[in-house]
């Protein structure tokens, strides 16, 4: 979306690969549908008790609540997407004083979920990742791509994201046994609201359709921890290692935007 209104700024504006060659009624048009944009972004900002905070990856287009995506991107925070919409929304030449508290709130957000002095390393097999793992690494600051929902927002959004999942029974062949399960039960039995604004991870392969929908909290090999639903033994709590290398569940994406682009935003509109 963000890019969409970068395009839509370039032609309203007359610059770019458009300038020139934008009619006069067509940049209205674009301009109208870059502000109505730029709104649509702002009551995006989920609030929690009154006070702006972020966004998700993907939000619901009549609750404006942050949604669910593929089967691993739960309704949640995401420090990547997010982190885009924050970049984007700094980028705009005569900010409103909605867009400056927004902006402002987003950082504070921010700082207030970050994971301290940790970074992600893949691991290599000479020219071959296989791994990723977080080590310590003093400085630097890291989010997860989902960060789970809290307080009121969680309550309202997981009620509604567990009661839209299909409860229709499917079957999974596992070791020549057949195992029933359903994905609103795969949602249902494994969130832990304790884990409010912390990292959530999920499964998207689909030779591990069984566990789809599941809220998983653990990045590391966490083994055989639980049982899950008719007495199905797996590892149902943590991710593997072929899903952490091929999925960017972890990152340091906001860490330049705090650091660098926010201080260089303040002092340019006197803040």
């Amino acid at each position: 979306m963000t890019n969409s209104l970068r395009l839509l700024g370039e032609i309203y504006k007359d610059s770019g690969d458009f300038a020139d060659i934008v009619e006069k009624s067509v940049a209205e048009k674009a301009k109208a549908s870059y502000d109505a944009g730029v709104k649509c972004l702002l009551d995006c900002q989920v609030a929690v008790g009154g006070t702006k905070t972020f966004w998700g990856a993907q939000h619901d287009e009549y609750t404006l609540d942050p949604a669910v995506g593929r089967p691993h991107e739960h309704p949640s925070y995401s420090g990547a997407e997010g982190n885009d919409v924050l970049k984007f929304l700094m980028e705009i030449e005569e900010p409103s004083q909605e867009i400056k508290n927004a902006i402002v709130a987003a950082v504070a957000w921010l700082e207030s979920v970050k994971i301290p002095n940790k970074k992600i390393v893949d691991v290599k097999n000479g020219s071959t990742t296989v791994d990723r793992i977080v080590e310590d690494s003093p400085g630097n600051d890291m989010w997860g791509r989902f960060i789970q929902l809290g307080d009121e927002v969680a309550e309202r959004v997981y009620t509604k994201y567990f009661n839209d999942l299909k409860d229709s029974k499917r079957n999974a062949v596992i070791n020549g046994v057949t195992y029933s399960f359903n994905y609103g039960e795969n949602a249902r039995e494994s969130y832990n609201p304790d884990y409010a604004y912390k990292p959530v991870h999920g499964i998207y392969d689909n030779d591990y359709g069984y566990l789809f929908y599941r809220f998983l909290y653990i990045f590391e090999d966490a083994g055989n921890a639980i049982e899950g639903q008719h007495g199905l033994s797996l590892p149902i709590l943590s991710l593997n290692a072929l899903r952490r290398i091929n999925y960017q569940y972890l990152g340091n994406w906001p860490q330049n935007t705090i650091r660098t682009l926010y201080p260089a935003w303040k002092a340019k509109h006197g803040m």
